[in-house]
């Protein structure tokens, strides 16, 4: 059996306290829904980890009773019970890319479990089975360690604590946070109609065009871009994203866009979207809605060049 972590060290417990005392500050508002959505949007990002590596093709996202339950079929959590112990009681290390965050926040498992009504993991890796249940950052019933033929991958299953979080995870709120990241993920099955069409499929669907009509570009390294456009007889729309998050007040990816489609003199009718991850990323505002990181737009700008010349 693996150790439990009845026992933190002083900064986990610290930490866990403070997740309690001001969830808000952590998770969002407990009592708009958007902190219960943050806490299960931390779990998916733990498995898109997963597939950023390519260690994760699919992954499967329920709501059920006020529950989440995210499955992977990635590698699996990995020993010794140490690692365990630092994944669900203490604060996320980031250390940028892979590493993502698919809400405004990025806490981490530790605090999920801190704010957790229930959580429990059931995770295999090289034929090895390990099960836990936590409640509020105690452990409930300690790990289990079993032989398995199953096939690797991890499921979590989280309730968040409805003496605290008045209002649950909002099922349209989450759903659409899927959606649109079935659009930049779209190597990775979300078991939705849209998995694998990408921007390309998202500007077609909304110029009212075929895949093959839309102008497609991407880039790679040291900041990784992909821009699709098209044209209709409508307004002008464009989406954009950055390191998977939308970016609805765009910014300096989108200036870059705009400044090749007009200088081609096709701004009339576009439809575009633009998505872009890079490292450092700067927002001009908390909530992520303005890119400002200034190293993109040229970038960016030379990529959608590109993506017209094809057309």
């Amino acid at each position: 059996m693996l150790a439990s972590c009845e026992q933190w060290d002083s900064a986990g417990v610290a930490f866990y306290d403070d997740v309690r005392r001001r969830p808000g500050m952590y998770f969002g508002d407990p009592h708009d829904g958007t902190g219960a959505l943050q806490m299960a949007l931390e779990i998916v990002s733990n498995s898109i980890d997963q597939h950023l590596v390519e260690r994760c093709s699919r992954i499967d996202v329920q709501l059920d009773d006020g529950a989440v339950t995210v499955t992977d079929d990635g590698s699996g959590i990995p020993t010794p019970a140490r690692w365990f112990e630092q994944l669900f009681t203490t604060p996320t290390v980031d250390g940028h890319r892979p590493h993502m965050h698919v809400g405004l926040r990025g806490v981490g498992l530790g605090g999920v479990n801190a704010l957790a009504e229930e959580l429990a993991i059931d995770t295999v890796r090289d034929g090895r089975r390990f099960r836990a249940v936590y409640s509020r950052g105690e452990i409930e019933e300690p790990w289990r360690d079993e032989p398995t033929s199953a096939p690797s991958g991890t499921t979590i299953r989280m309730r968040p604590d409805r003496s605290i979080f008045t209002v649950g995870i909002p099922a349209h709120a989450l759903d659409a946070r899927l959606v649109e990241l079935a659009y930049v993920l779209p190597r990775l099955a979300f078991g939705r109609g849209n998995d694998g069409e990408g921007l390309v499929g998202l500007v077609a669907k909304h110029a009212g065009c075929e895949r093959g009509e839309v102008a497609h570009a991407t880039a790679h390294e040291p900041i990784d871009i992909e821009v699709a456009l098209a044209w209709h007889d409508g307004p002008t729309r464009i989406d954009s994203f950055a390191n998977f998050m939308p970016s609805r007040e765009h910014g300096r990816h989108v200036d870059g866009l705009l400044s090749a489609v007009r200088a081609a003199g096709k701004e009339a009718g576009l439809v575009a979207a633009v998505h872009v991850v890079l490292e450092d990323v700067r927002w001009g505002s908390p909530t992520t809605d303005r890119l400002v990181s200034d190293e993109v737009r040229a970038p960016v700008a030379r990529v959608t060049r590109r993506a017209l010349a094809r057309r």
